[in-house]
């Protein structure tokens, strides 16, 4: 005998030798991801979505957290510049709100800074930047979840552009790449 208890496919032997229930918790529930593989490019100097990249999942329990996984890749058309990138959410279709980040200006909202030049000023239209970073969110919710991401630049005068680098035309000769969206279900 190994332990007291019933033995089955529910069950678990714990050190103490008895058969218990398997612990809960902490197990991923869902993984959703999308992928966007064509390119985008936006003026605004505020915050816009990346052409409408968007991952959405249901939770199983309210008690669920919901890990975000950005990896996106940038270009503009200009150096030295920076820009802001964010995350934010759409909870059972009552518009989009900024998540696991500040609340006030802009800077105070983002997920992640970024700069077009690192040093390319000579040939800046030939280069590719890559932003990712992850945030933890605690929606409270088994309504539907609908997450996006986004960036801006400061000025109108310039450009964000995604997936592709700043001299990319449909004739042009220049690399292109995809970027993503995850949504992880941990189970409480």
């Amino acid at each position: 005998r190994l332990g007291t208890g019933t033995a089955s496919s529910s069950t678990v032997l714990y050190g103490d030798q008895t058969y218990k229930a398997e612990p809960g918790g902490g197990k991923v529930g869902q993984v959703v991801t999308v992928t966007r593989t064509t390119k985008y490019q936006s003026n605004s100097a505020s915050y816009t979505d990346m052409g409408g990249t968007h991952c959405t999942l249901t939770p199983a329990a309210s008690t669920s957290k919901i890990l975000i996984i950005v990896t996106w890749n940038y270009s503009g058309n200009n150096d030295d510049i920076y820009g802001k990138g964010f995350v934010d959410v759409d909870i059972g279709g009552a518009g989009f709100n900024f998540i696991g980040l500040g609340t006030g200006t802009l800077g105070s909202r983002t997920a992640c800074s970024f700069t077009v030049d690192s040093g390319f000023t000579n040939n800046v239209g030939d280069h590719m930047y890559n932003a990712s970073y992850s945030i933890l969110h605690e929606p409270s919710t088994t309504s539907e979840l609908k997450y996006r991401y986004g960036g801006y630049y400061a000025a109108t005068s310039h450009w964000l552009g995604v997936n592709m680098t700043s001299n990319d035309t449909d004739t042009a000769d220049t690399p292109r790449t995809s970027s993503s969206i995850t949504a992880m279900e941990i189970l409480a």
